[in-house]
């Protein structure tokens, strides 16, 4: 099947969404601590302690993970609008995986 005109529309709309957030920002939205990012990024700590200290053993952070947490932001933000089966879907989860571990095989 190939795209239609509206399905290509919407990709060149979205193509660079999210617009990254830097985790300064995202911590002072949410109430975190480094490890609780390093969580969510699933990385190391001392990782994100380089993207906030300051001198030589500052780096920034990659966009990968400044988008990974727009995308964590507007997950939460929008988690009560946001339908379980639309997610669960985008994530590759069948409606029948809930219910796999309660079943013997």
């Amino acid at each position: 099947m190939y795209p239609t005109d509206r399905q290509w529309a919407l990709f060149d709309r979205y193509k660079n969404c999210p617009p990254p957030m830097s985790p300064q920002t995202f911590l002072q939205r949410w109430d975190l601590d480094y490890p609780d990012l390093a969580r969510l990024l699933n990385i190391n700590r001392n990782t994100v302690r380089h993207w906030f200290s300051t001198g030589s053993g500052s780096r920034p952070a990659p966009e990968q993970y400044r988008r990974r947490l727009a995308t964590i932001d507007f997950f939460w933000r929008n988690s009560d609008r946001i339908p379980q089966d639309l997610l669960d879907e985008w994530c590759g989860l069948a409606a029948d995986d809930n219910n796999a571990e309660a079943e013997p095989p």
